[in-house]
């Protein structure tokens, strides 16, 4: 059977709403399409219910005449129909007499055998109801409850009824607020639903409507005890295993028991802080409900918050006192408030509710677990590929690996802290706290490492900065200590604050600890004093990216001495790297600049730059440090072009650019470089022109004992080699156990100039501790005469011989 009806047979409107909707519901009959029709109706006279005169609404001056057809499909369950009110101010005079007014919907001429509940009252009201008004409606309802403990109410009825009691709900009508006689009076209207029904769990029903929503039952004690009731928003409401005697066979015997969750405090407003979320949940057991006043087990309920989180100023859990008119803390505690909602434990039934801060911020969520362990991922992947897969390991790539490291440390205890914050201990908070601090800074100390190594092999040109591996492991991983240590000793020194946070100490703020819950309720454990972190964060993380800004102005200063180079990684321009690792560090820097930013503001839109950046800087170290610097892929070796002019520069070719089946050695096109080829024969007639004169003196000063240069005198007068027909010059190794690696540079010049400036070069090694200035480069690229001269063998541009060794294996 189809059967169309009314959500709400009895509804009431303010003269001045301006429209009014009303749901129109069909049941039964899923597999039929039904059209049918509505109409408003006038009434032809008054009307008088409980005791009040109802007066007929004019159409086009109180509502405006309509109809129409409503379309159901097989797979359609409800409809609406709006119907529009004229608009009246406030401001109109009005004749009280005049109001309540009624006018009807009428449903009608349904097809396929459909049938309906024809009509629906529409109630227009005056702005206010009078107190004797007020006190008529209850006596009326009061009346109409009691009939329904005689006889059971039809849905249509308990609707019309639960729809009075929504349309007083509403937080506009004043003269409703706290009017507690209307709480009492739905308590014993929700007896209502059961009456006739069985003592069984099928005897349980429910009704709602916008502001509440009612359940009923009639159930044995055994069921009653431990009973869950769930709510709308996902509010439960839990009631004590031993709430009723169950012996003696007591536990087969029935009660009648109700809940009620309200979305307005209409009735319960007083003086004091509104409740959380507007919510009132209610639990009674018919004829007994001053008998739970001291229950040894305490009932348990939530009350979420609409999308809002918690705030750590803490939440009380309170119950309503009639006689007081108030909300009281008596009897309850709150167990949780550390996300979106408050849970409670309360030794009494009565009125329950939450007081509670709320804000729109938003704490971390799944997506940051999975960004982080993305992450961290990522990071361990870069640092295995290097450990593994390198063939060899530059000594700026071994200085990254550390930053990477240090990355994803970080991320380890970020994660840590952020899953695990809501429960642990004070003292595990604050461990959590010093890592995070601890890693954190580590990074930035790093890229100031990073920055230094640069400015020693760009600017200084020392090719063997890894005589200072130790300093700089040292420095790298004890700077970071040394911040901690004096930000600890100036917070205890200077304001006397604790190291860990000390519940027992009652006066003290959870902002004036060192380190702990940064907002008190259980996001992440780090600085909770924000001008602290400022200081001991921000301001080491910005001196050491200003050092390595002022760094590379330098260096970029003097770039045509060092772009074509391959001190990061083998075979690969440091130009092309340098921009690499630039993006990496700014990668770096904003994620954990929004990170910073959502954890003093909270705000969504700064943790979803976050998650997105975070994502970005591990799949960026993914691509780019396990790919495609893996040695084992790709060839590492580097390959160097000739230089017919005076700068020396050195041309680092691809492997790519050669053809081991071709007779030609192809240049690249660069300024300062020989553009074309070479055949054999113009090899030898270059090898031809440089004789090889050399001194060992020259030698024995340009490659001191720091170098990591093989120096083999045997050599050095060798022409270059040709392999494939190809000319290269690579990176050999006489002495892998040390690591001597030489790097071959080929000129053309005369040899005379080239003995020359041979002989300049021992005096200016001589007088390096003198010259204290930074090398000076002319525009050709050249050092300038004046500049003081590379230490220990470092990169020497005076021209030489030929010194072309072969590739040892």
């Amino acid at each position: 059977m189809l059967l169309v009806f009314f959500l709400q047979r009895l509804q009431s409107v303010n003269r001045l709403t301006q429209s009014v909707t009303l749901s129109v519901e069909r049941s039964g009959g899923r597999t039929l399409d039904s059209l049918v029709s509505w109409e408003t109706i006038e009434p032809q006279s008054s009307e008088k219910m409980g005791g009040v005169t109802i007066q007929p609404a004019l159409k086009e001056v109180d509502y405006m005449s309509s109809s129409g057809t409503l379309n159901f499909q097989a797979t359609t369950r409800r409809l609406d129909i709006k119907i529009s009110l004229p608009a009246k101010s406030e401001m109109d005079v009005i004749d009280d007499s005049e109001y309540p007014k009624l006018f009807r919907l009428r449903l009608f001429a349904a097809t396929n055998g459909a049938s309906t509940l024809s009509e629906t009252s529409f109630y227009v009201n005056d702005n206010t109801l009078t107190p004797n008004q007020i006190t008529l409606v209850i006596a009326t309802l009061d009346n109409v409850i009691t009939e329904g403990y005689n006889r059971r109410f039809s849905i249509g009825t308990q609707t019309q009824i639960l729809g009075i009691f929504c349309d007083l709900m509403d937080p506009t009508k004043e003269e409703t607020r706290g009017v507690y006689e209307l709480a009492e009076l739905i308590t014993r209207f929700s007896y209502t639903l059961v009456t006739d029904l069985p003592c069984s769990s099928s005897s349980e029903r429910s009704l709602q409507c916008a502001r509440a929503l009612i359940t009923a039952a009639r159930l044995p004690r055994d069921e009653i005890n431990g009973k869950r009731f769930d709510g709308q928003s996902a509010n439960y409401f839990t009631l004590p295993s031993d709430l009723l005697n169950t012996q003696d066979g007591r536990g087969s015997s029935c009660e009648d028991i109700h809940f009620i969750e309200y979305n307005s405090q209409q009735w319960f407003l007083t003086n004091d802080n509104p409740v959380l979320s507007e919510q009132v949940l209610s639990v009674g057991i018919r004829g007994a409900e001053n008998n739970f006043t001291s229950l040894d087990t305490p009932v348990g309920y939530r009350i979420y918050t609409t999308d809002r989180r918690v705030t750590p100023r803490g939440a009380q859990c309170v119950l309503f006192r009639p006689s007081s008119n108030d909300w009281r803390p008596n009897s309850c505690e709150v167990t949780s408030d550390q996300s979106n909602y408050v849970e409670c434990a309360c030794h009494h039934l009565s009125e329950f509710a939450a007081q509670a801060q709320t804000d729109n911020l938003v704490g971390y969520n799944i997506f940051v677990y999975i960004s982080c362990f993305v992450v961290m991922t990522c990071f361990f992947l870069a640092l295995l590929t290097h450990q593994v897969c390198a063939v060899y390991s530059m000594f700026a790539a071994r200085l990254l690996m550390h930053m990477c490291f240090a990355a994803m440390c970080l991320q380890v205890v970020f994660l840590t802290s952020a899953y695990v914050s809501n429960w642990v201990s004070y003292e595990g908070c604050t461990a959590l706290g010093v890592l995070i601090h601890y890693f954190l800074l580590s990074q930035f100390s790093w890229i100031f490492i990073q920055g230094l190594n640069f400015w020693k092999v760009f600017v200084m040109n020392d090719e063997h900065t890894d005589r200072y591996y130790i300093i700089f492991f040292v420095a790298g991983w004890t700077l970071p200590v040394a911040v901690i240590v004096v930000y600890v000793v100036l917070m205890y020194a200077a304001f006397d604050w604790p190291f860990v946070y000390d519940v027992r100490n009652v006066g003290l703020d959870y902002t004036q600890v060192i380190y702990g819950d940064v907002h008190n309720n259980g996001d992440i454990c780090f600085i909770p004093n924000g001008y602290a972190a400022l200081a001991s964060v921000a301001g080491p993380a910005i001196l050491s990216l200003v050092a390595v800004v002022i760094i590379f102005m330098q260096a970029f200063q003097v770039k045509p001495q060092w772009k074509r180079y391959d001190d990061i990684y083998m075979g690969r321009y440091n130009t092309t790297e340098v921009k690499l690792i630039f993006i990496f560090w700014v990668l770096i820097c904003l994620t954990w600049l929004f990170a910073g930013l959502h954890l003093v503001f909270s705000q969504l839109w700064l943790l979803i730059i976050f998650i997105v950046l975070n994502f970005t800087q591990g799949i960026y170290a993914f691509v780019v440090y396990t790919v495609l610097r893996n040695q084992l892929c790709r060839p590492n070796q580097g390959n160097y072009s000739l230089n017919n002019q005076l700068d020396n520069t050195v041309t680092l070719l691809e492997n790519n650019r050669y053809n081991s089946h071709s007779n030609l050695v192809v240049l690249p096109p660069e300024k300062g470089s020989m553009n074309g080829t070479l055949t054999k024969g113009d090899m030898k007639n270059m090898a031809a022109y440089t004789n090889p004169v050399i001194t060992t003196e020259w030698e024995t000063e340009s490659v001191s004992r720091h170098s990591h240069h093989s120096l083999n005198l045997n050599q050095m007068v060798k022409p270059p080699s040709v392999h494939g027909s190809n000319l290269f010059a690579r990176r050999c190794s006489t002495n892998r156990n040390r690591r001597s690696w030489r790097r071959m540079i080929t000129t053309r010049r005369s040899s005379t100039i080239s003995y020359s400036l041979l002989k300049l070069a021992v005096p200016c090694l001589l007088m390096i501790p003198l010259l204290a200035q930074r090398p000076r480069v002319n525009p050709a690229g050249r050092i300038s005469p004046g500049a003081p001269a590379a230490r220990h063998g470092c990169r020497i541009r005076a021209p030489i011989q030929w010194t072309i060794t072969n590739y040892v294996k």
